[in-house]
């Protein structure tokens, strides 16, 4: 004959309430104490395991931002160089004008490389450099990943097209950023 003795602990404040059961068997005339309140070994490889499935699934919510960052970052910069180039060809235009030559004088069409510092060749392909004190440019510090090529073309007489585009590569997978502007020699246009 098997009885069933449930203790209870009344509950005390700072304490946990628990439960103790007894079993006695009148068989063998031996008490086996049971304790029931717990965690069971399935229980705890349960709870491990949704907290390892939760944190690798941070870990990986953080390596993508991280790497979204990075293509944003580059996208930015590539955008700025790209930007940059057509600014540098105007300043040339601009140039030519308070020189009191041509607009285009030494703007030839063409695919060039061309920095602040006075960079301007048919060198394309090579890869700007980044410097603390100058920033990008050709003549020193590391080289980074862009590669600018800025292309002019005249399809009219007072008109100059000028196409900066700069590409890099972003885990294997090529990038380029394009920035499209048009110059005008309005200051040989004829009035109407």
């Amino acid at each position: 004959m098997e009885r069933l003795i449930s203790f209870f602990r009344m509950k005390k404040p700072g304490f946990l309430y628990k439960r103790f059961s007894v079993a006695l068997q009148g068989r063998a005339g031996t008490a086996r104490r049971k304790l029931v309140s717990g965690f069971t070994f399935v229980e705890a490889l349960i709870a491990m395991s949704i907290v390892v499935i939760a944190f690798i699934n941070i870990l990986y919510l953080v390596n993508f931002s991280v790497g979204r960052l990075r293509e944003a970052r580059d996208f930015m910069v590539g955008s700025y160089l790209a930007q940059e180039g057509v600014e540098l060809i105007t300043m040339r235009r601009n140039e030519n004008w308070l020189n009191q030559q041509a607009f285009n004088a030494g703007l030839d069409p063409g695919t060039y490389r061309i920095d602040y510092p006075g960079t301007f060749d048919s060198g394309i392909g090579i890869p700007l450099k980044f410097d603390e004190q100058t920033g990008y440019q050709y003549a020193q510090g590391a080289d980074t990943p862009f590669v600018r090529a800025v292309t002019i073309s005249q399809p009219a007489l007072n008109f100059m097209r000028v196409q900066s585009r700069v590409s890099w590569t972003e885990r294997g997978d090529p990038r380029s950023v394009i920035v499209e502007d048009s110059l005008y020699d309005w200051f040989s246009v004829p009035e109407e």
